[in-house]
């Protein structure tokens, strides 16, 4: 057992070495070395089954390797970027973590502090990766909040009140954890269904994401984003970590909103292109007409501040793509907005 351990270990190090080689902002994305550390990665993972006892190794090493692949754009079958790889790695890791119980709180079983508390990271962290991934692939997820009790990292449990620590140390971490179970995943759950939701479900949604709180420097982050209030020469000096927190929180808000009220949008043009705040889908149209100007504006404010890194992620630009194709209409101010995002597109790339 302890020698599977090392091997599924030596592949954790292995995968952590390909993101930094692929991070390296003194490097081209896609560089050879980084292939390379990823290639050793999932060779060093095959010593041993992942199905035999897996351990915690075993599944951060899965959930990182979908990690690499969804950032790198490199398919492990035909060098492509899809969302196949990632999506089936993750499914995997979340059923091993059902077979290690992260989904049940550690200290009700008697674990010291220190293993409940890594348990809890890497659950929630893989939660989170599933609920989005059911997103944007369209399929069920893995985890289901019922069969829950796995505390925060930090305290507090998925079944409270949305509150946000304060905390410097905990916000980033604390936000993004709660967000995806108080928010998405119910997006999630009631959207994927069979059945089409209502137009009152949809509604209902909105109003949940946005009253979900957030921190005051993201809030500021966004009206900065959307030109409501100037940047202050503060903002372009905080370090990366914080401000990939406010991008990641602000633009997790829009990105929702948008999926939400996408097809409702389509609908209101179609019910009336002349003037589709006449239609019977007029809250569709402007949450979606406000969340696609939204991410554009954000992507623009964090690229302008973090070239290189933003052009790495091309997640990133299939949400300002799409925010840009919800911005056309039938009307020609709708242009230089999509052309604003094709240049955002064409400088990335």
């Amino acid at each position: 057992m302890q020698a599977k351990n090392n091997r599924h270990r030596l592949g954790l190090l292995f995968v952590v070495f390909a993101f930094a080689a692929f991070l390296d902002a003194n490097r081209e994305p896609g560089n050879a070395e980084a292939e390379f550390y990823h290639e050793v990665a999932r060779a060093t993972i095959c010593l041993h089954s992942v199905m035999e006892k897996p351990s915690l190794e075993t599944i951060q090493v899965l959930h990182f390797l979908s990690i690499y692949n969804t950032i790198s754009g490199n398919e492990l079958a035909g060098k492509e970027t899809s969302m196949e790889t990632p999506w089936s790695l993750v499914a995997l890791a979340a059923h091993l973590a059902h077979t290690l119980g992260l989904h049940r709180d550690g200290l009700k079983w008697g674990l010291s502090a220190d293993v409940t508390a890594r348990r809890r990271v890497v659950f929630w962290n893989l939660f989170v990766a599933d609920v989005w991934n059911s997103l944007e692939t369209g399929r069920p997820p893995t985890f289901s909040l019922p069969y829950i009790d796995c505390q925060f990292p930090g305290g507090g449990s998925p079944d409270g009140n949305g509150h946000i620590d304060t905390n410097r140390e905990v916000f980033w971490g604390s936000w993004t954890f709660r967000f995806a179970s108080s928010c998405v995943a119910d997006v999630a759950a009631r959207t994927l269904t069979s059945d089409s939701p209502s137009y009152s479900t949809i509604l209902e949604l909105d109003r949940k994401v946005c009253n979900f709180p957030v921190p005051a420097t993201v809030e500021e982050f966004a009206a900065t984003a959307s030109g409501a209030i100037p940047m202050k020469p503060a903002d372009k000096d905080i370090g990366l970590t914080e401000s990939v927190g406010r991008f990641v929180m602000s633009i997790s808000r829009e990105v929702i909103l948008l999926y939400l009220h996408r097809s409702f949008f389509a609908q209101a043009i179609v019910e009336n292109p002349i003037n589709p705040l006449n239609s019977s889908y007029t809250p569709s149209f402007l949450a979606a007409y406000r969340a696609s100007l939204t991410i554009l504006r954000i992507v623009k404010v964090h690229y302008d501040l973090h070239p290189k890194l933003t052009a790495m992620f091309w997640p990133v630009w299939t949400y300002a793509l799409s925010a840009a194709v919800s911005r056309v209409r039938n009307d020609r101010d709708a242009w230089p907005t999509v052309t604003y995002g094709l240049q955002l597109n064409g400088r990335a790339s």
